[in-house]
């Protein structure tokens, strides 16, 4: 608990990928794919309850041994290519399985963040009594998901811009209170 704020931390690892097959555990260095995510979340100082949302069975027994992870078993509905992250993050709050008033999106795609990026996030988003936060980088290049900042809100998310320098969504860190997520339906807080 960080500032009476219970926060949980959701690692998403679906079997299926369109692009590469089972990527989340497939070997990085001499471990999965996923299990990066999962050493540096278990490290965070601020992570209540760390959950591993999937349907890939050797996740499935991979997590069970590892103290302080909750494993649970995703749906099929939730589980197929086209599935959003958005629904599988709803559904956990349907569940009510955890009483939590922050989510902290860590999806293993992202093997190079740190449980130091992870608090120094959710201090930085609770300092600045923020609704939502997600990580960024500068890109000189293509930026898959490009974004606009003004006073520390994103002020523009526009796929047309892609191949101008700036800032995008690195896909490392998302956070937002319940509320917020289930009102917007996204970790973007952006200014119009």
């Amino acid at each position: 608990m960080f500032k009476n704020k219970k926060i949980l931390g959701l690692i998403t690892a679906r079997s299926k990928s369109q692009r590469l097959p089972r990527k989340n555990i497939l070997p990085l260095g001499k471990k999965p794919l996923f299990k990066w995510t999962v050493n540096e979340s278990l490290k965070s100082k601020y992570l209540d309850f760390i959950v591993i949302s999937t349907d890939d069975r050797k996740i499935i027994k991979q997590s069970r041994n590892i103290s302080k992870l909750i494993t649970l078993k995703r749906s099929n509905k939730l589980s197929h290519e086209k599935s959003k992250t958005k629904d599988v993050i709803l559904d956990l709050f349907n569940k009510k399985i955890f009483d939590f008033d922050i989510i902290c999106l860590l999806q293993p795609t992202s093997p190079l963040r740190s449980y130091k990026d992870i608090d120094g996030s959710i201090e930085r988003m609770l300092k600045h009594n923020a609704k939502a936060l997600v990580s960024i980088n500068f890109s000189n290049s293509y930026r898959k998901w490009p974004v606009k900042i003004s006073k520390n809100l994103l002020s523009s998310f526009k796929k047309e811009n892609n191949l101008k320098a700036g800032y995008q969504l690195n896909g490392a860190i998302y956070l937002s209170y319940v509320n917020f997520f289930k009102k917007k339906k996204l970790f973007l807080q952006i200014k119009h």
